[in-house]
């Protein structure tokens, strides 16, 4: 699948990049891989019918990347356009892309994380594997913002919560994650780390 792309002359959080999938092919000569696809920049290009102005500004990305629980997103920008976000998680700033869907806001699958059980602190983006915004309802509770210490108290919500939270330790190379272990559902437990850190 080829991805037609106007990218603008740098990648900010507000109103990011406008990517348009397509089965066609872009006319400029010189492009880049990102994420597996072929990014055409530099010029506004037609795909599908849909013309993407240059920097994204027609049509235009939100201004901040979708929430979990965001409303259906075709008012805003036609089904199947991306708009990448740089966002800053734990593990440092990570550019992230989302899909239009048919019905709401989707994380583009296949983005794989750099360091396990990452997240972005006031946001649902969660790493397990592959970058993921969850969907349905009730997701899991959110990782914590800053690193919580071993034996502080963490609660679910009652609707579950990830596998682990990642954080860097106190000497931001080494990379630490943390469980919360509850003795039954619904239950207050305790934040349990790996031990990476010295200080735990």
């Amino acid at each position: 699948m080829t991805v037609s792309a106007t990218v603008g002359s740098s990648l900010v959080a507000c109103g990011g990049d406008v990517l348009v999938q397509s089965n066609g092919s872009g006319g400029a000569s010189s492009s880049s891989a990102t994420n597996g696809a072929t990014v055409t920049s530099g010029q506004t290009t037609v795909a599908s019918g849909v013309s993407v102005g240059s920097g994204g500004s027609s049509p235009g990305c939100p201004p901040e990347p979708p929430p979990y629980g965001s409303s259906a997103c075709a008012g805003e920008v036609p089904v199947g356009t991306v708009c990448s976000y740089v966002v800053p998680c734990q593990s440092g700033e990570r550019s992230l892309d989302f899909v239009c869907a048919e019905y709401s806001w989707e994380m583009v699958e296949g983005q794989a994380c750099t360091l396990p059980f990452d997240s972005c602190p006031n946001t649902d983006f969660y790493c397990n594997g592959d970058w993921i915004l969850p969907q349905g309802t009730n997701p899991p509770a959110p990782c914590p913002s800053t690193r919580p210490k071993t034996g502080e108290v963490c609660f679910s919500g009652g609707f579950g919560i990830w596998p682990a939270c990642g954080y860097y330790c106190d000497d931001k190379t080494t990379w630490t994650t943390a469980e919360c272990v509850m003795p039954r559902q619904g239950v207050d437990g305790e934040w349990s780390f790996d031990g990476a850190c010295n200080e735990e």
